[in-house]
């Protein structure tokens, strides 16, 4: 006996208890019983790990047994002449009944309606209502039926996915088949073409990318939706209702059939445990909802990867596999990704063979041995369709991947092969594109097996949105990027792309800089091991084996140096230009850089990011095209031409009263602002003579933030209440410059943007901020309030997370003049104000903070002194530093500590604050 007919005998079983004569309501008891035991059955085999189909597939039999059996009893009591059929509608027809789903289901007859089938009817909605079932029902005939589903694909697609659960049988084949050929007739291209639509309009709103870090397990790219447009496709098109059916017609491989059926499984499990946790729909899977299904599944934390990094690499595994199927349906049903028909244009030959149509290639396809008869030809081909600008059709997809077993040691050592593989990565218009093909045909996990161990490898940090191997080929793929950039900075990435010796070797530093990220140890060590191995195999000489291993060892350095140092100090520039060593290193480094940061994720390149990474380069570039041979002898830095410049934005400015305000400021202020910024601040400066403090907000576009200055006169925690101000506003800190004049006078540099729209601060926004930096400053606003009304608001409601990082580092060897702590914490609202009033109770004076949050992980940097202007050296006192600031991250909520060293993992700040 199997399950459903189980089901029916112990239904009929509880229902035989009590005589429906006895009485509606005692009917009903039982038969809600009987469901919530059999539901509750359910809920217990899923906890002790029963897959995610067989939990559907015995929901959909239960769901099926009560349906039936109260159509039977309805049957019975009502004299019902026409023939009709019972069937079941979406998801219910699907066999693919969630805990959420509504039961959908019509009653379908041929000629008139008439009472007794309404009776039916009624009967099995209302005891279905009861028993507290959500339900979609109708009663029509097939003419109805038909002419409705001509009109709404919304019904179409509900017919189309229909399944017989009882009645007259032939009534039900009927309809189906007048269906199906109804749906042919108004022309199926044209209906599979608007589900393309559909689901793109889907995707708009709920994310078109696979690799979202918080996806939605039903509407995302890589959800159910995908999984459910491609059955509609091979419903409409082929006739087909199952997957299995789709294997069957020959239409996917078995090995595609059971990767998809492992993919649903998995879904369709992780969206009950969501159902079970919350007992309430949910297909968001947030960041904390991760962490929860991570646990309840049994994974478990290791070397190199934490529970929720191996969760969400089987989650992108399987997702990948839907949304694979969908894109393969809509092309086999003649639709191209990009919904037009395809073409059905005749073959051309061309080199070696091959035939070319419809922008593909194809290799002779009556010659099963021709790659066996020459086994370089898996690369020959990649790189010739990479050449004229092809793409590898379908059947050269299968070809290659019947003949992976040719790349073997041998082929790897093979010279032909080397210069193949080099070739294609010489081309940086081309070379993301080759490879992402290489990838998804298996070519590339064969001939770099380095690179398969970072396959669907997580790194569960904030700024990572993209499996290891995904971002790598993004990071390819951005070359061809590059000539259509419009950010400020963006013309000295195109000229360096145009100008660069070597690409294959810089396309091979992308291809290998995060292959070292296989578990916890360093992973740019590990990468530039793994890269000398390659550049050995690939014969590469001694200069090309050098600027590898120094491109993979130093991927990581302009970031960091331009988002998180002071680069107005020509130490820093001097030292870098010094690591760099040559022209030719720091433009390879750049281009290397940048496609790196753009391929973390979306959103992750700005404006803002695109004008520090330039201004690193550029005066690094200009440090190594002009080194200083002695330095000259400097005048006061008072008295400069730049100082003197000052003069001409003053009305009644004199050199004098210009040096005297600059020789009351550090010589770092004078190369941090221009001369119309200064004379700006000594405008401000004369100000306070009449108020307590002086605003001044200008709305940069160019760069997408504001610049705030803010003159004031100095006092204790000046700066923590400006920042918890700014905070409890929602905007956000890029970049901060603190200067005090010897006498007192404060003047404060912000590059700040709206929290909200992540741009300049709107005028009227400005109006509310810097009233409230009035009040505060006046003493008349409590800045802790402000920050714990913002806290309250639910647009801004503060989420946790374990998995993020904390950790607290001093650097003293990057600063002659200052110690530089960098910090990172889970972002909060006024997180930077706890940080700031902190090591104002400690005593430190803080010079320069450099902002930036991503996706809640905070990582600042701030330049401080002590007392007397001295760096902070003292083992005892960086200690007792180090713990206050702890504290003050720990209060939020509690997590293991990273106190020493480098993180564990290297993290990149990629979306400001």
């Amino acid at each position: 006996m199997n399950y459903s007919d189980e089901l029916k005998q112990a239904f009929a079983e509880a229902l035989a208890s009590t005589h429906p004569d006895a009485g509606r309501n005692s009917f009903l008891a039982a038969a809600k019983h009987f469901v919530a035991r059999k539901k509750d059955e359910l809920h217990q085999m899923h906890f002790a790990g029963a897959g995610g189909a067989t939990v559907v597939g015995r929901y959909t039999a239960l769901v099926d047994a009560l349906v039936k059996a109260l159509h039977a009893i309805a049957l019975g009591n009502n004299a019902v002449r026409v023939p009709h059929a019972l069937i079941a509608l979406g998801g219910y027809g699907r066999g693919e009944m969630n805990f959420s789903s509504d039961v959908d289901i019509m009653f379908l007859h041929e000629g008139r309606l008439e009472q007794g089938l309404e009776a039916v009817n009624d009967y099995l909605l209302c005891f279905l209502w009861d028993i507290g079932f959500k339900v979609g029902h109708s009663i029509r005939c097939i003419r109805e039926s038909l002419k409705l589903a001509a009109v709404d694909d919304t019904v179409l697609t509900s017919m189309l996915e229909s399944r017989f659960l009882a009645g007259d049988m032939e009534t039900y084949e009927t309809f189906f088949g007048k269906l199906m050929i109804q749906t042919n007739s108004l022309g199926v291209k044209h209906f599979v073409r608007r589900k393309e639509q559909e689901r793109n309009r889907t995707y708009h709103k709920a994310g078109r990318d696979v690799f979202q870090s918080e996806p939605d397990i039903k509407h995302s790219a890589g959800g159910l939706r995908d999984y459910h447009t491609g059955v509609w496709v091979a419903l409409a098109v082929f006739g087909l209702k199952s997957p299995r059916d789709v294997f069957t017609a020959g239409l996917i491989t078995e090995e595609q059939f059971l990767r998809l059926e492992r993919a649903l499984d998995f879904m369709w499990r992780v969206r009950n445990q969501l159902y079970f946790e919350e007992g309430l729909p949910q297909d968001a899977l947030t960041l904390r909802r991760q962490e929860r299904v991570a646990h309840a599944f049994g994974y478990r934390s290791s070397r190199g990867a934490l529970a929720v990094e191996r969760f969400m690499r089987d989650y992108y595994i399987y997702a990948s596999e839907l949304h694979r199927f969908c894109k393969d349906m809509l092309r086999l049903g003649g639709l191209s990704e990009r919904g037009g028909r395809q073409a059905s244009a005749r073959m051309e030959s061309a080199d070696r063979g091959l035939k070319i149509a419809d922008r593909q290639l194809y290799v002779p396809a009556d010659d099963s041995q021709w790659f066996r008869e020459n086994p370089a030809r898996l690369l020959e081909v990649v790189w010739y369709a990479q050449k004229q600008g092809l793409m590898l059709s379908d059947k050269t997809r299968t070809a290659i991947r019947a003949s992976l077993d040719l790349i073997d040691e041998r082929f790897c050592m093979s010279p032909v092969a080397k210069d193949y593989f080099l070739a294609i990565l010489s081309d940086p218009a081309r070379v993301g594109t080759t490879i992402r093909q290489m990838s998804e045909v298996g070519i590339l996990d064969r001939y770099l097996p380095e690179f398969s161990t970072v396959r669907h490898v997580i790194r569960y940090d904030p700024f990572h949105q993209y499996p290891v191997d995904e971002h790598t080929i993004r990071a390819l793929e951005n070359l061809a990027a590059i000539p259509h950039l419009s950010e400020l900075g963006t013309a000295a990435l195109k000229k360096v792309l145009s100008e660069i010796r070597s690409p294959e070797i810089l396309s091979l530093a992308i291809l290998l800089h995060d292959v070292g990220k296989t578990d916890e140890g360093s992973h740019v060590k590990q990468g530039v091991r793994i890269a000398e191995a390659v550049g050995m195999r690939l014969a590469l000489n001694d200069a090309q084996m050098d600027t590898l291993k120094f491109l993979i060892h130093n991927h990581l350095k302009m970031t960091h140096l331009s988002q998180y140092r002071d680069l107005d100090d020509m130490e820093i520039i001097r030292s870098f230009a010094s690591e760099v060593g040559s022209e030719e290193n720091l433009d390879m480094l750049y281009l290397l850089t940048f496609a790196d940061l753009y391929a973390v994720r979306q959103g992750a390149w700005n404006d803002w990011k695109s004008a520090l990474l330039f201004q690193l380069y550029s005066r690094t570039k200009q440090m190594l095209s002009q080194p200083p041979t002695a330095e000259p002898e400097q005048p006061e830095y008072w008295n400069t031409p730049k100082a003197r410049a000052v003069c001409m934005y003053l009305q009644n400015g004199e050199l004098p009263a210009v040096n005297e305000h600059l020789r009351r400021m550090s010589p770092r202020y004078l190369s941090s602002f221009s001369p119309k910024e200064i004379a700006d601040h000594m405008r401000m400066a004369a100000s306070l003579r009449r108020v307590k403090a002086v605003f001044k907000c200008v709305s940069l576009p160019a760069y997408s933030l504001s610049h705030v200055t803010i003159c004031a006169k100095d006092r204790l925690g000046l700066f923590a209440d400006i920042a918890g101000t700014f905070a409890s506003q929602q905007v956000s800190i890029l970049s901060a410059g603190v200067f005090t004049r010897s006498d007192g006078i404060a003047i404060d540099s912000f590059h700040v943007v709206d929290g909200e729209t992540d741009g300049p601060l709107a005028s009227t926004k400005w109006m509310v901020v810097r009233e409230n930096l009035r009040k505060v400053l006046k003493g008349e606003r409590d800045v802790k309030e402000l920050i714990r009304s913002a806290e309250r608001r639910p647009r801004i409601a503060q989420r946790k997370m374990s998995s993020l990082r904390r950790g607290v580092y001093f650097d003293n060897r990057v600063s002659a003049t200052h110690t530089v702590i960098d910090i990172e914490a889970p972002d909060r609202i006024g997180l930077l104000y706890d940080i700031a009033s902190t090591l104002t109770s400690l005593g430190l004076d803080l010079s320069l903070a450099k902002v930036a949050t991503d996706v809640r992980q905070a990582r600042d940097a701030f330049y401080v002194t002590d007392g007397e202007g001295k760096k902070i050296t003292g083992p005892l006192r960086i200690r007792k530093i180090r713990e206050r600031i702890e504290e003050v991250l720990e209060s939020d909520h509690g997590s293991a500590w990273m106190v020493s060293g480098e993180s564990k993992r290297t993290k990149r700040s990629v979306k400001t604050k």
